[in-house]
């Protein structure tokens, strides 16, 4: 909800029909979304034009529409104002300039009424899970005053939704940033405004558009670079075991943790994880999470949380107990008598390592035999020319692991297999593993992992 007080100044504005109305309003982008919403910003893009949606909004009663000026569709958006004369529609000189603005001024005008902070999280896997793990710490401090990022809404878009959904409540948003391209952390920050943030790993992400670990570094810093030239007293947690980010470990006000780490060393236990900070121990328990990098992320943002707020230690360590990852994301479920591991949220190179050792040294541990696991691995996006190498070497890892029931999805099957060898199953899309739950009887334990774009949790709903 936003104060429509403050849209009167926004730059892009290029002329207002009507009267802005002094309200409390609700804001929508998705013509299939209108429900209760009293602005709709129609976003342009190269398939796509909001301002073809202007009708059917004021149809359904939104009080104001914003477009982007075009002289073709201003004559018709002309005529429907004097059809709906009691709305106000604002046609501006760049609609995605004009969300992007108001996110902002939004944003400071509830930092100045409530003394909000925003925190910023970036990183090359696990924003996600972090951004979660960290709400869920923080609504121990306070209840129902926790704003975050839905889903992935992280970019250039989802940024300013995530501000503008602010409420007047919240007295602390957190707000994830994503990237692809080099620059867009140093503008996400300028949006965002963080006060304090977070930087979970620099793995092998969009290799697409950046050449190497190094240079996804250079970009993730941006973060930490931002809040140390805007916020005097600040805190930032970073994994001071990664190659990269241990670059940082000698700036002020960084908390670095890690196996190495001489500040806050931590050491992983069953189904716990703990961190030593000179005489103190620390132990965070769970049941819920699988895998090292699952419990380095719960200690990154509880060590976060209680930077912020150290008076708060006991109820945050009690909290940790309780988180739950949720579905689709690292999380375990089962069918058919069978344990599946389940992450059909996102894949990198590094990411999918993580977890696949995480999975195998599981199952080890429980003493499974590897003919009784099975494996569903699925494209890994974004990676342009490396493409084909980093499927390979996927493949390569599952051989040196002597994996077995080893099936691969989508579009970069050849060079899965090409690393594994000619034993693997091969299926294009998810829908074609009709028989995964009755190929191999044996099979109790089942990994499925690959891109937001196999959709793999499907194969769950397969009989």
């Amino acid at each position: 909800m936003i104060d429509t007080k403050i849209i009167k100044k926004n730059s892009y504005i290029k002329n207002i029909l009507g009267e802005i109305p002094e309200i409390a309003a609700k804001i929508s982008t998705d013509s299939r979304n209108l429900q209760g919403a009293q602005i709709f910003i129609g976003l342009k893009g190269p398939t796509f034009n909001g301002a073809n949606y202007c009708e059917n909004a004021l149809k359904q009663n939104v009080l104001i529409f914003v477009y982007e000026a075009e002289p073709s569709i201003d004559i018709e958006i002309q005529a429907l104002h004097r059809k709906f004369p009691d709305r106000c529609i604002i046609p501006t000189s760049n609609v995605l300039g004009f969300i992007q603005e108001l996110a902002h001024t939004h944003l400071k005008f509830w930092k100045s009424k409530t003394g909000g902070i925003s925190i910023g999280i970036t990183g090359s896997n696990g924003k996600t899970t972090n951004k979660e793990m960290l709400a869920h710490f923080l609504e121990e401090v306070f209840p129902g005053g926790v704003g975050f990022t839905k889903g992935n809404l992280n970019n250039h878009i989802g940024v300013p939704l995530t501000l503008l959904a602010i409420r007047e409540t919240d007295r602390v948003i957190i707000v994830e940033l994503g990237t692809n391209h080099p620059g867009e952390i140093k503008a996400l920050c300028k949006i965002a405004e963080p006060d304090h943030g977070l930087i979970t790993n620099i793995g092998q992400a969009h290799l697409e558009f950046f050449q190497n670990e190094s240079e996804v570094f250079k970009e993730k810093s941006e973060l930490f670079n931002y809040i140390k030239a805007h916020i005097k007293n600040f805190q930032f947690v970073i994994d001071g075991d990664d190659p990269e980010l241990k670059k940082l470990n000698d700036e002020e006000n960084i908390i670095s943790f890690g196996e190495k780490s001489k500040k806050y060393q931590i050491k992983y236990l069953k189904n716990s994880i703990q961190v030593r900070h000179g005489e103190e121990k620390i132990v965070l328990k769970n049941e819920f999470i699988f895998g090292k990098h699952n419990f380095r992320n719960l200690m990154g943002t509880f060590l976060l949380a209680l930077a912020l707020w150290p008076q708060k230690k006991a109820e945050l360590i009690a909290k940790a107990e309780s988180f739950k990852p949720k579905i689709n994301r690292s999380s375990w479920v089962t069918k058919k008598n069978i344990k599946i591991f389940l992450d059909a949220y996102n894949a990198n190179p590094s990411s999918m390592l993580a977890s696949i050792d995480a999975f195998v040294e599981y199952t080890r541990e429980l003493n499974v035999f590897p003919d009784s696991c099975g494996f569903i691995i699925g494209d890994m996006n974004e990676l342009g020319e490396l493409s084909a190498v980093k499927h390979r070497h996927i493949g390569a890892c599952l051989k040196d692991y002597a994996a077995k029931n080893v099936n691969f999805v989508g579009h970069f099957t050849k060079d899965f297999s090409a690393g594994f060898g000619a034993d693997a199953r091969v299926f294009s899309k998810a829908s074609d593993l009709k028989d995964i739950f009755t190929y191999n009887k044996e099979v109790k334990y089942l990994f499925i992992k690959g891109s937001r774009s196999l959709q793999l949790e499907s194969i769950l709903d397969i009989v």
